[in-house]
Order: C-alpha cells, then structure tokens, then sequence
C-alpha cells in the first residue's frame, strides 16, 4: 500500500533531530517495511533524506529510506492511480488531506504504525482463497495495463491472498487488521439486481470495518462488492475456453452471452443471474420482488432469443412463486427447458491453468493475462485496480 508522509505534519521534529526513541523506532520501522518490500511510500526526497540519516537506524533500513528518496525525484510507479493510499499523521499534528485526487486517503497515526511493526504486507481476503487468488492476479495484470513497458509487471504487487469464508468474512477481516495487516476485501455482491441489498457477507463485513474507521491506531480496511452477482458473472470467455469448453454448460451459457469478452460488455442483465445452479424459467421467476421478478423475465426473453431450441417449462404458468415450497424439484430440471445451466466452480481449474503456464516467447505471464481480458469491462478492471492500489510495495529496483 501507498504511505504517504506530508511534510508539514514531520518538519519539526526532523528539524529539530529530535533524540525520541519513540520517533527513531518509527524510523526503523519505515526503513524496514521498505527494505522488507511490504509498502510502498510516498514522501518529499528531502525528508526522506533526512530520515536516512537519522541516528540509531540499521544500515539495510538507512539504505532503503536513502534509495526511496531517490525514487522520490522520479517516481517509479503512477501513484496517482492509486484508489487509496494510508496517510501516516506525523508528530507535528494533522493538517489538511489533499483533495485535489479521488485517491481514498486513510490516516493512521505515526506511533501506532510503530506499535504494529511498520505494518504487515497487505492482507487480500476473499470468500473463497481462490477468489482472492484471483483478484490478485488481475492486481498484475492491471500492472501490465498501466506499465506497458515494463519488464517485470507486477513485480510491485505484493499481497497475502487469504480465504474469507462466507460467513466468517468480516471476522476474518477483524482477525487480520488486529493483526497488523492493511486489509481488502472483495466480496461476491448476492445482488439479484444492481439496485438490490447487499448480501448478507457484505453487511457484516460493512459494518465491522465501520468499527475501524473511527480509530486512527488501526490499519485500514476496505470492502468492495463486486459489479455482478458473483465472480463466476465475470471471468473471462477466453479464458474459460481453454479449461471449460469440453463442459455440457459451456456452449449454451456463451452463446447465451454470459461472461466478458473481448468483442462484447458485461451484459447488465445476465451479470446479475445467480450461474451456480441449474435454472428453468419457473425457477429464474419465482421471485416476489419486482425488480428482480422484471430483470429475469427479460433474461428469459433474451435467452430463448439466443437459444430458440430452449423449450418452455411447464411450470412457468401454473408456479410463479413456488421455490419455498417446491425447491427439491429444481434439481430436477429437464435439459429441455434448462436455461441457466450450472457452471460450478470453474475458478480452481482456471488457477491452475494460469499458474502452470507462462506468457511464452519471453512475455512476462502478467502481460499475457492483461491480453486475454477485455480492454474496457470496470466489472474486472475495477477490483484489479484495487487490488494493484492495496498491494503497492516499493520496487525491488529502489529497494
């Protein structure tokens, strides 16, 4: 993650060389995150110099404060593509956030990033490892996208991708930002619309982060609901193609226009159809909500208009709103009448297929991920950015 030190909020105490041992552990603690490659920092080169130079320091922690100073003159990485960044309020006090960038600043206060150890490496939680895993990847490939140029993309991504688990996503969360680790959460929306609730995953961990905000003496967390119903809405066509197009659903859930894709959007209807479980149009419609109850109904139309051989199901009239009460027959589905046809959890299989290959002809594996990914779709590129943003650590080059 991106520190950031204002001037203002640290000229007095550096120039005064003031011999606190609270402030020389926070120096010792800012040169070892940089030295170690957990964050990155973002500081005027002078003061960055003269924290290099503070007494009391180990060589390896003055040598990564002197080389980020360096950086300063010339930034490395676009920092003002972050989304967000962790101000570090100074001992001169607080003075004013810059608002002139949409970068979410977050504070912390100098001694308690002190008293975490100069803060863990930033924690990736998702509802599922693999899910988090994912994200991660897509934080490389954003790398890719914005450093095109690069010859190590994503080198300056650094995250520790953890399961969430559902249910125990917001205590999870707790666990690791009381732990010391900058934490973000991706989660699954359980949106049946766009204007729906949040699930019930994304509720609690709102509201346990909320917890965190009011203090200064945590680390930051953030959550972010994906812009589909699920993460399977928008994996790439692509790349399921090359693990999934043997699959019975793969065809008829493409043609469909389900997924993203190079040549197409992420279809504003279709991202919102829950594609776990084998659907029927009885099944899609038995809904009370209105909103819902209009966004299927015109999936329906538009399904049977892409797969005409789709016939009718013969509860659709005689069962609008039966799923309570009749939900062991939906496992029943018959082909015929089958609109929505369960992709799983194709996830595992496309993790492996990306880590077991490289880019080949010396194209770095992040650069052929960013490739294979639509070049406009916000629904990937959106938690990439924030992933690559809450994983920025200082480059090994000015390490």
């Amino acid at each position: 993650m991106l520190l950031i030190l204002l001037k203002d909020e640290y000229l007095g105490t550096v120039e005064a060389q003031g011999d606190d041992p609270a402030f020389r552990d926070f120096v010792c603690q800012l040169g070892q995150t940089l030295h170690d490659g957990r964050h990155a920092v973002k500081a005027p080169p002078l003061l960055l110099e003269r924290l290099a130079a503070w007494s009391g320091i180990s060589e390896p922690q003055a040598q990564a404060l002197a080389a980020a100073s360096r950086d300063a003159v010339r930034p490395s990485l676009p920092y003002a593509l972050a989304t967000d960044a962790l101000v570090l309020t100074g001992p001169d006090g607080v003075t004013a956030d810059d608002t002139s960038s949409d970068t979410v600043l977050h504070r912390m206060h100098w001694r308690a990033f002190t008293d975490h150890q100069g803060l863990r490496p930033t924690t990736l939680l998702g509802e599922h490892r693999g899910d988090a895993r994912w994200f991660a990847l897509l934080a490389e490939a954003y790398s890719a996208r914005i450093m095109p140029l690069s010859s190590r993309p994503g080198a300056e991504v650094r995250l520790d991708c953890h399961l969430g688990g559902g249910n125990t996503t917001a205590v999870s969360l707790e666990a690791h930002v009381a732990g010391g680790a900058p934490t973000l959460c991706i989660v699954d929306s359980d949106r049946d619309h766009p204007d729906a609730q949040l699930g019930q995953t994304g509720k609690r961990v709102r509201k346990t982060i909320d917890r965190f905000t009011a203090s200064d003496r945590a680390p930051p967390a953030r959550m972010q609901a994906l812009a589909a119903r699920d993460v399977e809405n928008i994996l790439p066509v692509a790349l399921l193609e090359a693990v999934c197009s043997d699959s019975a659903w793969f065809e008829p859930m493409v043609a469909a226009g389900f997924f993203v894709a190079a040549d197409r959007p992420l279809d504003p209807r279709l991202a919102w159809i829950d594609i776990g479980k084998d659907q029927c149009s009885a099944r899609l419609l038995s809904t009370k909500d209105p909103k819902t109850l209009e966004l299927r109904r015109a999936v329906i139309a538009q399904i049977r208009e892409s797969l005409p051989e789709t016939e009718p199901c013969p509860l659709e009239e005689s069962t609008p709103a039966c799923s309570a009460s009749n939900g062991a027959r939906w496992g029943q589905t018959p082909d015929g009448c089958k609109l929505i046809h369960s992709v799983g959890k194709p996830l595992p299989k496309l993790l492996t297929y990306l880590t077991t290959r490289s880019g080949g002809a010396g194209m770095p594996s992040a650069t052929w991920l960013c490739h294979q990914l639509p070049d406009s779709e916000p629904a990937v590129w959106q938690p990439a950015r924030l992933a690559w943003s809450w994983g920025m650590r200082q480059v090994r080059a000015v390490r």
